[in-house]
């Protein structure tokens, strides 16, 4: 039975201390459950993109390619997911220029390389800095279960 749901975090053991499965493998794990598509998202790097990318199209499952980046204005990270072949590339590059320059602000890297590119946040505070680089209707404001007390979520 398919589902609606698309997992957009799925890590590999390309994300390390992270994930532990191969990312070709995670493909056949989705088609069990369910899914017709899933996002690799590992941290900081693509390593894995190519393998899934493949995998998922062995078993019809739709693949989705991002990497989470790291935010220093906001001491976390970012998942960016590529729209397209050119927002690939750019994915690539923001990924190089971000891990090349610790002095870089993602949102700069972003503007020079936005095209076909979105992202998702935690972040409600962050999503309007990035929308100026994206446009309003590529940034995703994530919704997830919080420890901390509610009344720190603002609209």
């Amino acid at each position: 039975m398919a589902t609606s749901f698309v997992p957009l975090r799925l890590r590999s053991r390309g994300s390390r201390l992270a994930g532990t499965i191969p990312a070709g493998d995670l493909p056949a794990h989705l088609k069990r459950l369910g899914f017709t598509a899933g996002a690799l998202m590992d941290i900081g790097n693509l390593y894995g993109a190519i393998e899934f990318y493949e995998a998922c199209l062995a078993e019809e499952i739709k693949p989705i390619i991002g990497t989470e980046v790291a935010c220093p204005v906001l001491g976390k990270r970012v998942g960016l997911i590529a729209l397209s072949r050119e927002g690939f590339g750019n994915l690539c590059r923001v990924v190089t220029d971000v891990g090349l320059r610790a002095d870089l602000l993602l949102s700069e890297s972003i503007e020079a390389d936005h095209a076909g590119l979105a992202a998702l946040t935690q972040h409600p505070e962050y999503a309007a800095s990035l929308a100026r680089s994206l446009g309003r209707d590529r940034v995703w404001v994530e919704i997830v279960p919080n420890r901390q007390s509610a009344s720190t979520i603002r609209e």
